[in-house]
């Protein structure tokens, strides 16, 4: 397992590192969004920062957009801060990003883990 989620009340800070995998990033998203606080989250940081390979697709990219699309059904307003600086990781966050752009979450992506969590702290939404 390459990764680590921690809750902060109803909010996550996930940190993945070595080689990132669509099976690592499935199975984190499959304990977030089966967990009863995901109903009351308001930001998730997900930090790649850590990460030396990437072994995941455009199609993989695209399928975590779709999962996380339906998912804004149930909660409709979250702020997803995503940190890198690894090019594939933002070449697929874009990917990721377009799929969920007919939902209400705000995906922005930072080098600096600090920033994120400010803006995910911020009150203003967008």
């Amino acid at each position: 397992m390459g990764y680590k989620i921690e809750w902060i009340g109803s909010n996550t800070f996930s940190t993945f590192e070595g080689t990132l995998l669509f099976s690592d990033l499935m199975e984190g998203n499959n304990i977030i969004y089966g967990d009863l606080r995901f109903d009351n989250m308001k930001f998730q940081v997900i930090d790649f920062t850590m990460v030396q390979n990437v072994d995941l697709d455009e199609n993989q990219a695209k399928i975590l957009g779709t999962l996380d699309k339906t998912s804004s059904i149930w909660n409709k307003n979250i702020k997803v801060a995503l940190v890198t600086d690894n090019e594939k990781i933002l070449e697929l966050i874009k990917i990721y990003r377009d799929s969920l752009k007919e939902t209400n979450w705000v995906v922005k992506t930072f080098s600096d883990a600090k920033d994120a969590e400010e803006w995910c702290n911020a009150e203003k939404r967008r």
